[in-house]
């Protein structure tokens, strides 16, 4: 199968059922992938030129940008990465991402793969960053199939779904393993803490503890946030890195409905439910209240 017949088909499934411009309807499923990362929460939607919006954004989910038309330039931190029609990246949680501005004349369609890992995964895809990967004919029915289900209101189809991803996870992996290998150890030491800091943000992160997990010393972990800026300045030490973390996943702790705003904020570092809302606000772009009413 052809890139472009993978992009048809795709453009017809998602016209033809429906799926909206951005949706937060998404499905979890609690099946267990033995030896595979784990995607969890997964849910698609179709964006095109018109919806295009300037500016630095961050998340707290990993997104496969899927180009099905046309051609798009983004940048992800510091690497500038061009997609053509049938080709795709990965946009890391917290990954700072900043799409380029469209042409007069130029013309896109992109689809958009959201999901989260779940709670049982222990494997790591730090060697997808900042790649772009145009898939081969067994990854192609393996996008088919994902974007199938996720469409599907059988539970079945949720299933082809999630385990669709995984292999197509899987499939990535093994072809980055040799170029992997072959890099210097530490090459991507802030990528490591940052991602250890994102999986860990249910424990006690302390400096110490951070140190002694990646072998370094206390000023050397500081000097790597300093180094890492994100879209409102930079990031002054691992503390408030962690609390950045913490205020754009407490997003998904407020959906959830399991804790009080106070035990949330309380988790974040905040002490008065106020200044958390603000804090939250400044990140999100919207209050904790306002949130939870949607």
């Amino acid at each position: 199968m052809g890139k472009e017949t993978l992009s048809h088909f795709l453009l017809e499934l998602l016209e033809k059922n429906g799926v909206p411009e951005s949706s937060w309807d998404y499905y979890s499923h609690t099946m267990e992938l033995s030896g595979f990362f784990q995607p969890d929460n997964i849910f698609i939607w179709k964006k095109g030129i018109a919806d295009y919006t300037d500016g630095v954004k961050q998340h707290h989910r990993y997104v496969i940008k899927y180009l099905l038309s046309g051609k798009s330039s983004c940048y992800l931190d510091d690497h500038n990465l061009t997609l053509n029609a049938g080709e795709f990246f990965i946009i890391f949680p917290y990954q700072r991402h900043n799409e380029q501005p469209p042409s007069a004349n130029e013309n896109w369609e992109i689809l958009y793969i959201n999901f989260m890992e779940s709670a049982g995964s222990e494997f790591s895809i730090l060697p997808l960053k900042n790649r772009v990967f145009t898939p081969d004919e067994t990854e192609q029915e393996l996008i088919k199939k994902l974007c199938t289900g996720c469409i599907s209101k059988e539970d079945t189809g949720k299933t082809d779904a999630r385990m669709a991803l995984a292999w197509l996870i899987a499939r990535l992996m093994s072809k980055a393993e040799n170029k992997v290998l072959s890099t210097p150890k530490h090459t991507n030491l802030a990528d490591e803490i940052t991602e250890y800091i994102s999986r860990n943000l249910d424990k006690k992160l302390t400096i110490a503890h951070l140190c002694s997990k990646f072998n370094i010393s206390a000023t050397t972990l500081r000097r790597i946030f300093a180094a890492q800026p994100d879209n409102s300045g930079k990031y002054t030490s691992p503390g408030a890195f962690i609390r950045h973390l913490k205020l754009l996943r407490s997003a998904e702790w407020l959906l959830s409905g399991k804790n009080t705003l106070k035990e949330i904020a309380a988790f974040c570092g905040y002490s008065d439910q106020f200044a958390f809302s603000r804090a939250f606000k400044k990140i999100n772009g919207f209050s904790p209240s306002k949130l939870r009413k949607k």
